[in-house]
Formats: structure tokens, sequence, C-alpha cells
């Protein structure tokens, strides 16, 4: 019977479970939702499992070898069975990998993807090696160092440059704890040697490889991927936008297209934010608080304590550019650090969670009730945004409906998003939200030959002259011609029925308008998704 004891991190953590329960009602996919709410339950069980099995050192020692042959063994797989196209990221670094992959057999089996791969790989490094560097057996120094050099070396082929870097500022954080003068020695050597390798590599074609990309194809920069992460937490503040469901809300809602575009925000606490909502990324700033105040007070030092805490470190610095971990399979890799550092806390000794703590969290939370009242009516239109955006969710991306089902969630949302703004009529995203619904009706009702209510609804859209649709033109365009290619392949139905008639109405009421330009760029974004459609061409042909 697997006994829980009382550590630090055991209240967040049990928060952060009921933030995914929360996530788990909210979403419109439960097949989604299920695979992530598996992998996190997967997650918390080894989390409880390493702080029970820390206490004998022959369960460590079991664990930590089999953790790093298991590393090198999928790194081993990862980069003789991966193919690198020469025109990847890192052309040097995609070169040297052809030419393994190409000399070795193929194997059956697929390799994991690149991102999945350094998500793994970065997390069990820095353990590898403060066990490589901390122990004291030449034979143990010789196994850990050889399984962490090989997962350095397939780290280094995945092109994670996020990985790379999070992992040398751990490093040179490191350095600077050791020694001021090996601190700056090993900085000049960093900087020499990644000098070199850019000069070799042709950094320059890369920063102006990066810098076209920006130019040409901006819908999946970090900058408009967080900043349309935020637009949807807004809309979703409270519970999130569900489990898994990033993908398909951010690519339908803010890209108007049925292809999956992103399958991460790019930014660990914005994911988890997104998807279990506000009490999940409370709880999992408090796991992080937790986690190094208790660390920096304990008393014992241990390799194990020193690589868990590196290999956190990592995983949190990495987190601000890219969400690794949580976007893949390897999501119950962040609990591994947490239950190894707390099963090495002392029973005993003093942890973060004491009378202080107890006190400084009441006092946040009776701030928190304080400033409610004075911005009740704004709280209130809030929450209604949030009830309304996960029926709008529903309505829109739940598969298996009928349009009537359909029709009957979206007007569920357009209840919601207008008593929101009964309360608020300042709630900018209950107003753009209302008018996506609204239109969104329009379409179903068009679909289903219910000519005069679908007027009516159209009707109530509150279309300006300002949209910010026309200084879109090129990127709404981009989305239609990618969404059209993945429907013709996947979703033929689903793009010539919904879509298509969807973005001619737009058009129409643009037209009516008298805002031609923009008119014009929805019908033929009508005309891409489904080219049979005559309406649409018949208007372009003016």
């Amino acid at each position: 019977m697997l006994v829980i004891e009382r550590k630090p991190l055991n209240p967040p953590i049990l928060l952060f479970c009921l933030s995914v329960l929360i996530g788990l009602l909210s979403s419109y996919s439960s097949s989604a939702s299920s695979a992530k709410l598996l992998l996190i339950a997967g997650g918390v069980f080894l989390y409880l499992l390493l702080v029970k099995g820390s206490t004998s050192k022959r369960f460590l020692k079991v664990f930590i070898a089999s953790s790093m042959l298991i590393g090198m063994a999928l790194s081993a797989y990862f980069v003789s069975q991966s193919e690198f196209e020469e025109r990847g990221k890192i052309p040097l670094i995609n070169r040297v990998g052809a030419s393994i992959s190409s000399s070795l057999p193929d194997l059956p089996f697929p390799p994991p993807h690149p991102e999945a791969m350094a998500g793994l790989l970065e997390a069990l490094i820095p353990l590898g090696l403060a066990l490589a560097l901390g122990n004291k057996g030449a034979l143990n120094k010789l196994v850990y160092g050889f399984c962490t050099a090989s997962m350095c070396f397939a780290l280094a082929m995945t092109s994670m440059r996020g990985s790379w870097l999070a992992l040398a500022s751990c490093a040179i954080l490191w350095l600077f704890g050791k020694s001021k003068k090996t601190f700056l020695g090993c900085t000049f050597l960093f900087l020499t040697t990644l000098l070199f390798l850019g000069v070799y590599v042709g950094v320059g074609e890369l920063l102006s490889k990066a810098i076209a990309a920006l130019k040409t194809a901006p819908v999946l920069n970090r900058a408009n991927l967080w900043r349309g992460a935020w637009y949807l937490i807004k809309g979703h503040l409270f519970t999130g936008i569900g489990l898994g469901c990033f993908s398909k809300v951010y690519s339908g809602r803010l890209l108007y297209t049925a292809s999956l575009f992103a399958v991460q925000p790019r930014n660990l606490y914005l994911h988890i934010w997104l998807e279990q909502g506000v009490l999940g990324i409370a709880s999992f700033a408090w796991i992080v608080i937790a986690f190094y105040t208790s660390l920096l007070r304990c008393k014992k030092r241990s390799n194990i304590l020193s690589g868990s805490f590196w290999s956190f470190t990592t995983i949190l610095l990495h987190g601000i550019v890219d969400s690794l971990q949580y976007s893949s399979w390897t999501l119950p890799v962040i609990f591994i650090p947490m239950g190894l550092a707390m099963g090495q806390i002392a029973r005993g000794e003093r942890q973060w969670g004491g009378g202080k703590a107890r006190f400084l969290l009441s006092l946040c939370v009776l701030t928190l009730i304080v400033a409610s009242f004075f911005n009740i009516r704004p709280l209130i239109s809030a929450f209604y945004t949030n009830a309304g955006s996960i029926y709008q969710a529903k309505g829109e991306f739940k598969q298996g409906l009928t349009e009537s089902d359909r029709g009957e969630y979206l007007r569920r949302a357009d209840a919601f998003f207008e008593k929101a703004l009964e309360y608020d009529k300042q709630n900018t995203i209950a107003r753009e939200e209302l008018q996506n619904v609204r239109l969104l009706l329009g379409g179903i009702l068009i679909i289903t030959e219910d000519v005069e209510q679908a007027i009516a609804y159209l009707k109530r859209v509150d279309v300006k002259p300002s949209c910010e649709f026309e200084g879109r033109k090129e990127e709404i365009l981009e989305a239609a011609q990618a969404s059209y290619e993945f429907a013709r392949k996947f979703h033929p139905d689903f793009v010539r029925g919904r879509i298509s008639w969807l973005y001619y109405s737009i058009g129409h009421i643009f037209e009516e308008s008298e805002e031609y330009e923009v008119a014009r760029c929805w019908y033929t974004l009508a005309l891409l998704t489904n080219p049979n459609n005559e309406d649409a061409a018949t208007k372009l042909s003016r």
C-alpha cells in the first residue's frame, strides 16, 4: 500500500490535480482530455512513488540507473532512425544525422518526435551529470558519464536550441556558485565556442532566414502565439479551454482554419493556464516556490538533490519559450525531479509550509477577496464570459453533433455573452466573441436552410469599418489555403458544408457595409475553402 507522506509539494500538487478535473469538465473533447489526464495522473503517481521509494537506497539506484539506460537507448534509437532533412534548422547537424541514419538499418517502429525527445533529455541530462561528477566509484562515473554523453549527443541532434540554451544557462549558474574564476573562464570558453560554431554553421544565414520567416509567416511566430494564447486565456480565465484542447481552439478561433497549425503555445506557463485555468497556474506557481524554498532550506546535500534542482530549473527555463513536456507524452518527466527531491528531505527537517507560509497564503487570499468586492461587476462579467466561451468551444469543435445541437450550444453561448456585457459593457472579449457566435449561428442556419433566422442573427452582428480583418488579409488567405489543403484530405464535408458558407456570410455583411475590399477577401476565402461555392465565385467575378 502506498502511504502518502507529508511533503511541502503535496498541497500544491493536490490543487493542481483539482485544476486538472476542472480542465476535464471544461473540455469539448473527452478523448483529447482523457489522454492528458492519464499522463498527469501517471506523473503524480510517479511523484508519490519516488517520495516513498527514495528512502530506500536500492530503489533509488534501480530507478536512476533505469532512467539513464532508457534515456541512452531512446537517444540511440532517435539518432539512428530519424529522417534528417538537409534543409532543417541547422544544416550541419542534419548532415551528420543523415549520414548516421542512412548507414543503419530501418526498424519498424517510428522514432520519437524531436521536441518530445528534447523534453525527456533536458530533464535527464542534469541528473546524469550530477551523478557522473559526484559519484566516487570509477565504474559508476564511467557508466553515468557515457549515458549522459549519449543523451547530450542526441539532444544536439534534435536541433532544439531552447534546450541547449536552458542547459547552458544552468551550467553557467552552477559554475558561478562553485567559483567566480571558474565561472568567468568557462563563460569565456563557452562564448568563444559558440562564436566559432556560429561562424562555421553560418549564423548570419540562419538569422536572415529567421527574419524572412517572421516577415512571410506571421501566423506561428512566438509573439503571435503568445498574444493569441493570452486572448484565449482572457475568455477562459477561470476554467481554461480544457485539457488537450489548445491546437483545435487556437487554429479554429484565431486562424479561421481546420488545420492544426500550433500544437503548443510555446510557453509552459501560458499552456497550463490555458488548459487548467487560474487554479492550474496558481498551483503550479506554488509548486515552484515550495520546491526551491524546501531545497534551499534543506541541510542535506546529495548528488540526487543537486541533479533534481538543475533538472527542474532546466524545465522551467526552457518553459519560457516552449512547452515540450506539457504538450507530449513526456509530461510525467516534470514530476521526476519533484519526487526525487522531496524524497531526500528528512521527515523531521524544517520544511516550507509552516506558520509563516500559512499566514502569507491567508493574507493573499484575503487580499484577493477584498479586491474582488471593489471589482465585483467585472468579475461577474468574466465568469459569464468564461461560461459563454465553454459553450462556444463545444458548439464549434465538439465532434458528432447535429446542426441543431451545435446551434443550441451556440445559443447558450450567445446568452452568456449578452449577460457578461450587461455587467461590464467594456468587456471586449465578450463583445468580440458574441459577434463570432452570431456569425457561426448564421452560418449553421444557412446550412439548415433556415434563411430567415440566419438573416436575423447576421444582422445582429456589429460590423464596423475599423475592423481589423483588412490588415490581416494575407494571413487569413494563407490560413484558408492551408485549411483547404488539409480539409481536402481529411475533412472535406466539414469544410465544404460549414466553413465556406460562413466565410461567404461574413463577406456579404462587409459588402452591405460598403467595405468592398474586405468583402472580396472573405469571398476569396470562401472560394479557396470550397472551389464549388458558386455564389462566392459570382461575387468575385463582378
